[in-house]
């Protein structure tokens, strides 16, 4: 296995792209993957009995087997928020859809930051459209993403890279 330069846009076919809506003090809050054409999903969830509303959504959305697109917020979990949280999920999944031309039911929603606290959803739904709008192939993209999931963390995380599988060389 071969470590290369890049992160989630190193592979052929995957866009990213970020938004700065207001859920931190500073930096990207908010990003956005996009595959090109339908991809197969795989994903590890929580074992916790508790769980935030995006869990919910996107553990039933894995179950369908293909996903065309992520969107993820940092600075609020969406975490022990009941029903509302649920539908604001949802909101995400729908409003990143219809940003992207692409159906609800192919959209992964992912949320991290504090617990306990509503969305905004004024500057999410802001967000998502503004990420939608600016989604590349570039590294710069894939590392805006990165930025825009971080948390506490104290350095952004990304790694992409190249090895062979079954006679062909994946990304």
């Amino acid at each position: 296995m071969e470590v290369i330069q890049g992160g989630v846009t190193a592979p052929r076919g995957f866009l990213a792209g970020a938004a700065r809506c207001g859920l931190k003090k500073e930096g990207y809050d908010l990003g956005i993957i996009l595959t090109e054409r339908p991809a197969q999903a795989a994903a590890m969830f929580t074992t916790n009995q508790i769980v935030a509303a995006p869990i919910v959504l996107s553990r039933v959305a894995i179950k369908r087997g293909e996903m065309r697109a992520v969107v993820v917020n940092s600075g609020n979990a969406n975490a022990c928020t009941g029903e509302r949280g649920y539908e604001n999920a949802r909101t995400m999944a729908e409003v990143a859809a219809s940003s992207l031309g692409i159906s609800p039911d192919e959209v992964f929603v992912a949320s991290t930051g504090i617990i306990g606290e509503q969305l905004p959803m004024e500057k999410i739904v802001s967000g998502i459209k503004d990420a939608a709008k600016d989604l590349w192939p570039e590294i710069q993209s894939g590392h805006a993403f990165a930025q825009a999931i971080s948390t506490t963390d104290t350095f952004i995380k990304e790694i992409a890279v190249k090895t062979k599988a079954g006679g062909h060389v994946i990304t």
